[in-house]
């Protein structure tokens, strides 16, 4: 009974922090390592939606540049997963933030060039919990 009780620390343990799970497997058997396994947390994510004024190909030319290089920076520190426009009719687009602060999403937002070409922008929490995205 103790060994079971350990195996089964072990098994929680391991799925929790993501290590020794092949280890705890062969050792505790795959069932009573599901078994102890709590469901996945989701992934906060939180989508910016920009809808943005008409002729909008033309009126982000010389604002393209400068929007591109902050998407960039908030690439680069992990925060900006996935981005970009719609198109035909190129009226809005979507960006997908790693976060559960909407605040520093609508700190983009303030700071992104585009801001005199965006008519409406929402942000809104996005619990993924299926996909790569996690």
């Amino acid at each position: 009974r103790p060994m079971r009780c350990a195996l089964a620390l072990l098994a929680m343990l391991a799925t929790a922090h993501g290590f020794l799970g092949r280890a705890v497997a062969r050792v505790a058997g795959p069932r009573r390592l599901l078994a102890a396994a709590a469901p996945p947390e989701p992934v906060v994510h939180v989508l910016l939606r920009y809808t943005f004024v008409e002729n909008m190909a033309e009126a982000r030319q010389p604002y393209r540049a400068a929007h591109l290089e902050l998407c960039k920076q908030y690439e680069g520190n992990g925060l900006l997963v996935l981005g970009g426009a719609f198109t035909d009719p190129l009226d809005s687009s979507v960006m997908v933030f790693r976060t559960n602060d909407k605040a520093v999403v609508e700190e983009f937002a303030d700071k992104d060039p585009y801001k005199p070409l965006v008519t409406s922008r929402e942000v809104r929490e996005w619990a993924v919990v299926v996909g790569s995205g996690k």
